[in-house]
């Protein structure tokens, strides 16, 4: 699936959870989605921010069809993500108010169970697809 396709597909199934997204799917959507999302930070943090709170479904609802795919547990990045959200907010925070020069060990907690958070979402999405059609693309032995 090329990137237009995976867009579009992304954009067409924003809020259905059912069914099943290939990889390519789940990440040219995501980077679209961020690239987007980031360029109006830039431009204007308020409507980043909103466009960030718009796309928060979407994204979630191509993880868990992602991860569907990979005959995962879903729920496992509907959990990590308000765990990914707090971490993210407290490092920000301590960075901002110069709380991890009176508390390292405490930032520096916060900053491993944020980096432990992210990399384990990006491993189980990462993962290769696990269904039972055969890879019409593949020669047998």
């Amino acid at each position: 699936m090329g990137p237009l396709e995976a867009i579009k597909t992304g954009l067409a199934k924003s809020f259905q959870f059912k069914g099943r997204a290939s990889r390519s799917e789940f990440w040219w959507y995501y980077i679209f989605g961020s690239l987007i999302t980031l360029l109006l930070f830039s431009l204007n943090i308020a409507a980043g921010l909103l466009l960030k709170l718009a796309t928060l479904v979407p994204m979630h609802s191509c993880a868990v069809r992602r991860l569907r795919d990979q005959e995962s547990w879903e729920w496992e990045i509907l959990i990590l993500s308000p765990v990914l959200l707090v971490t993210n907010l407290l490092v920000s925070v301590s960075l901002e108010d110069g709380f991890y020069k009176s508390h390292p060990y405490a930032f520096l907690g916060f900053a491993c169970v944020w980096v432990l958070c992210l990399s384990r979402a990006y491993w189980i999405l990462t993962g290769s697809s696990k269904k039972s059609d055969p890879n019409p693309h593949e020669v047998p032995l």
